[in-house]
């Protein structure tokens, strides 16, 4: 009989020749979960950088958590992950291959977590997300995934997650009423929940209502949006359809003016020209809408333009120190 120290020694070379068999390098697992560890204490970093208004370190501290990612994907690769029947292990891989939009590989590591724990919720939701990112024809499966995790009552969060990533599919098979439908229950879950904002605010885009969609993205801080984001890539493409389609609303100005702002969200400068002029000719004296055809026009540098948006805009509002000064600096002489 095998006691004591001699337990532990035959128990620890019993491991490594299951290591052995099943082809995974357990010191590089450990080696790639630490680099997991130390993304998430990059991102952390960067949301307070964020909070601080510090865009140097934002840059800095993303660019630490991207490399990261790629160093923790070569080390999962490198110790075989994905024969590992370890399923929190394999959600640490899955995560690193969902963050760099690995989807190919995402499913079939999701899928083989849900073969070794039927009952991970998680697992689930990975498995819809990926094969959601894999297009058209996985779309059942994709939708069936995450069915599957929302009968295994997740937290909200997850919840959430499954209902956002539901909708999200449904949006791109054309079904918008169901798209709403699970964006407006991933909301009741978990109000805050970012993704069904953003979804719902690009559907009400693409149909048209401009007030309703714009109102939201403002609602979240939002200036801008990156086109290479999930946000601003559905928000762009929901304003492409609103074109492409002939979509049409109500002939006001609050509607014109709210299309030309979804449309410098995205950086969409000239095109946001014809709905900020016709807001304009609706209602002249709106002196927002003035600064907001000067600040188009100086970033399509027509300066004189510019100019003259900020001085109608004056002419209503004198009271606007920003619009003094933007106009201050557009008049002063370039310098030598």
């Amino acid at each position: 009989m095998v006691t004591g120290e001699r337990f532990v020694i035959a128990l620890s070379a019993l491991a490594a020749i299951v290591c052995v068999s099943c082809g995974v390098d357990q010191a590089a697992l450990t080696r790639a979960r630490d680099k997991v560890k130390q993304f998430h204490a990059e991102v952390q970093e960067v949301t307070k950088a964020q909070e601080q208004g510090d865009m140097t370190s934002v840059e800095v501290h993303q660019a630490n958590a991207e490399n990261l990612l790629r160093e923790a994907r070569k080390r999962f690769d490198d110790a075989n992950a994905v024969a590992s029947k370890d399923p929190q292990l394999l959600m640490d891989y899955v995560e690193v291959l969902v963050r760099l939009s690995e989807w190919d590989l995402s499913a079939e590591v999701a899928q083989r977590i849900t073969t070794i724990d039927p009952k991970n919720a998680a697992a689930w939701v990975a498995l819809g997300q990926a094969r959601a990112s894999l297009g058209h024809a996985h779309a059942p499966e994709a939708t069936a995934a995450l069915r599957r995790a929302l009968s295994l009552n997740p937290t909200p969060e997850m919840t959430a997650n499954a209902l956002a990533l539901m909708g999200r599919v449904y949006r791109q098979e054309g079904l918008y009423d169901l798209s709403r439908e699970s964006y407006t229950k991933a909301l009741q879950t978990a109000p805050d929940h970012l993704a069904s904002q953003v979804g719902i605010a690009g559907l009400d885009i693409c149909e048209g209502k401009m007030q309703d969609g714009v109102k939201t993205l403002e609602s979240l801080g939002v200036m801008s949006l990156d086109a290479a984001t999930p946000a601003g890539a559905w928000i762009d493409e929901a304003a492409s359809k609103f074109a492409e389609n002939h979509q049409s609303f109500p002939d006001t100005a609050e509607n014109h003016l709210a299309y030309a702002k979804a449309l410098i969200f995205l950086n969409r400068w000239k095109e946001s020209l014809d709905p900020l002029e016709r807001s304009l000719k609706l209602d002249p004296n709106n002196y927002i809408a003035w600064n907001m055809l000067g600040s188009v026009h100086r970033q399509l540098n027509d300066l004189p333009r510019a100019q003259e948006a900020f001085r109608h805009s004056l002419q209503i509002n004198p009271d606007q120190p920003r619009t003094v000064e933007a106009l201050k600096a557009l008049d002063a002489p370039p310098a030598i």
